[in-house]
């Protein structure tokens, strides 16, 4: 089986983590691995959960790594202890706006790029610090880099964020099945499902959710950041049988909640 990952760092670990469960596999590098499934010159892409396509197979949703944001801060440590109108890097703006929720004085800049280019616009100065996914930081052996955790209701993770997820072609069903009884993780599945159906009803980027899946409940929590700044969060919950129905639920609990 020959699989498509990224060209950057957390590709060649997603390369390594998922040839590993499936006993092995050819590895294609590619910007785009989605594509390379699409044209046949790899049987399955490897992707962050993230970066789902409606034309191809979810199909395995790989173990999810932790989904805590991280502060990467040298010398620093801690949000509290950054000078007043630090420049602080981010990849989204659902972090620069829960960063300006915090410490309204900061400097929020989106970097563009993989993390190691973010982690290197630290380094040359560009910003003091970096607001990075913890899982991806520990992916890459940088869990040491991270100078604090942010627990989820202080600063919520983007949707997706440390699922790993396995696309092939809907047509192959060989491949589908092999991933599937590989990779595939039913509890990550159920969490990442429900949040990425909550995307599709909420695709504002400063609306976020996520799951959190136990043997008899699945729970989303919620953040919505307002036009004015506010944030607005919440709780809702479903038995796991109902898991399909949450996103729905969630969405109109969020919308009764930010009125």
């Amino acid at each position: 089986m020959t699989i498509a990952v990224s060209n950057d760092a957390l590709g060649a670990w997603r390369a390594a983590w998922v040839g590993e469960l499936l006993g092995g596999a050819t590895v294609l590098t590619c910007p785009d691995p989605a594509a390379a499934v699409r044209s046949g010159k790899a049987d399955a892409a490897v992707v962050s959960a993230e970066n789902l396509c409606a034309d191809l197979e979810p199909a395995a949703f790989c173990e999810r790594g932790d989904v805590r944001e991280a502060l990467v801060a040298p010398s620093i440590g801690t949000l509290e202890h950054l000078p007043e109108g630090a420049r602080v890097g981010t990849s989204t703006l659902l972090r620069a706006a829960q960063l300006a929720e915090l410490r309204p004085d900061l400097q929020c800049v989106v970097l563009e790029g993989p993390l190691e280019d973010q982690l290197t616009a630290l380094d040359e100065g560009k910003v003091v610090a970096v607001v990075a996914a913890y899982a991806d930081l520990s992916r890459l052996g940088l869990t040491e880099a991270a100078t604090e955790i942010f627990a989820p209701e202080l600063v919520m993770p983007p949707i997706g964020q440390g699922g790993t997820v396995v696309l092939c072609r809907k047509d192959d069903i060989e491949s589908c099945a092999r991933v599937n009884e590989a990779c595939d993780h039913f509890p990550t599945r159920r969490e990442l499902i429900c949040e990425l159906q909550f995307r599709r009803l909420n695709p504002d980027p400063l609306t976020t959710a996520c799951a959190l899946a136990s043997d008899r409940f699945l729970y989303l929590f919620m953040l919505q950041i307002t036009p004015k700044g506010k944030a607005v969060r919440i709780r809702s919950s479903v038995p796991v049988g109902e898991a399909a129905t949450l996103a729905t639920l969630a969405t109109r609990e969020l919308s009764a909640a930010g009125q």
